[in-house]
């Protein structure tokens, strides 16, 4: 009876792109530039092509594999590579941070946070922290607000405060605003993660904001329905980055 739960090999074809992609994140670190910007050419080029039955597929395969080299470049410290191949990699996660499929928006989002912390230019983080304020400031979708709402979160995550309390403020406030919007469940989610990754890597720069997002995490208690309990779960990250954050002084 044992024997029969034993799960079997994965199919040839699987077990052959699985290899492949983590084989990348091995690769990826210790080629030339220009064979990094083919290998981001090439998987855009994958994407405008992949026909719908596929493309999902396609694109989880691509951002696994991207991740992967991100991870392998932050751990080498090799830096990420000339200006080509950051525009052509940033414009590649940017266009999923919008994906119709919420694991794809994650997986973006972590790669921008990733891809910022292996840059490690100032000016590179700003400016991509920018896009996703510009983004919210605007975008009325549920996937625009959710995955530059995860982005803001996974930049100040790899990167600390960004350099700047005003991309903090502003972070900040955006998501302070997103979390309270009671027509939309999933924004208020998103949100609120994003939310606790700062809170959890700001330290001491976070503890201005404390108060703001200790009233918020309050009244979304006391208003938001039991129902959403994935609402409920984050209101409780929240409070859980907020106690690290400011420890027993927490109590007055």
């Amino acid at each position: 009876m044992q024997a029969e739960m034993v799960p079997g090999p994965l199919p040839l074809g699987v077990a052959v792109i699985d290899q492949s992609v983590a084989l990348f994140g091995q690769i990826f670190p210790r080629v030339a530039n220009k064979h990094r910007l083919q290998m981001v050419e090439h998987f855009s080029e994958c994407l405008r092509h992949a026909k719908s039955a596929r493309q999902e597929a396609v694109q989880m395969n691509v951002f696994t594999a991207l991740l992967g080299g991100l991870r392998g470049l932050a751990e080498a410290k090799s830096g990420f590579g000339q200006e080509d191949v950051r525009k052509a990699a940033a414009a590649l996660i940017i266009s999923c941070l919008t994906s119709g499929n919420p694991i794809l928006r994650c997986a973006a989002g972590e790669s921008l946070g990733r891809m910022a912390q292996v840059v490690g230019d100032p000016r590179f983080t700003a400016d991509m922290a920018q896009t996703s304020f510009d983004r919210l400031k605007s975008a009325r979708d549920v996937a625009s607000r959710t995955g530059h709402s995860l982005a803001l979160g996974c930049l100040h995550r790899y990167v600390g405060g960004l350099g700047s309390s005003q991309h903090l403020n502003t972070s900040v406030s955006i998501l302070l605003a997103l979390a309270q919007d009671a027509s939309s469940p999933v924004v208020q989610v998103w949100a609120l993660h994003a939310l606790a990754l700062i809170a959890d890597s700001g330290g001491p720069m976070f503890r201005g904001y404390v108060e703001p997002a200790l009233s918020l995490t309050l009244k979304l208690l006391l208003t938001v329905p039991q129902s959403h309990v994935d609402v409920h779960q984050c209101i409780g990250k929240v409070l859980s980055a907020l106690i690290t954050t400011v420890g027993p002084e927490l109590q007055g």
